[in-house]
């Protein structure tokens, strides 16, 4: 595994990490440092995921949607995941940003059950690619 992967899983494992660190620490949303910190995790890993993503189609030449939320589709049709890993990197897409959109509604009960039921599919979808991108 080169360098540029091994950094964004450990970017990817480290905010889960501290994700989920907080929460054992907390037992509500509300509990947490803030919703910035929160925030500021979930769009690494989102971020992390994309480079991930977008180092795989350039490496193996795959042309793949140009928008964001078609990409996992591809991904799917490709073979690449399963029908429910693209669920969940969809759900996972849709968090993008909530730090940045202050008009935006967050429903912090979501991202509560994201974080404590889906995070670690983000991990386990790094692996993927990663696996995918050295084979």
């Amino acid at each position: 595994m080169d360098k540029f992967i091994k950094n964004k899983i450990n970017i990817i494992e480290n905010s889960i990490k501290e994700l989920q660190d907080k929460k054992t620490n907390n037992d509500s949303m509300e509990d947490f440092k803030s919703f910035q910190h929160i925030s500021i995790n979930i769009e690494r890993i989102i971020t992390s995921i994309l480079e991930l993503t977008s180092n795989f189609v350039n490496s193996k030449n795959l042309k793949m949607d140009p928008k964001l939320e078609g990409i996992f589709k591809d991904l799917y049709k490709n073979k690449i995941i399963d029908e429910n890993m693209l669920s969940v990197m969809e759900e996972t897409l849709s968090f993008r940003g909530i730090s940045l959109d202050n008009s935006r509604e967050v429903d912090l009960d979501s991202i509560k059950k994201f974080i404590e039921n889906k995070l670690n599919y983000s991990l386990e979808f790094a692996y993927i690619i990663a696996n995918n991108i050295t084979a």
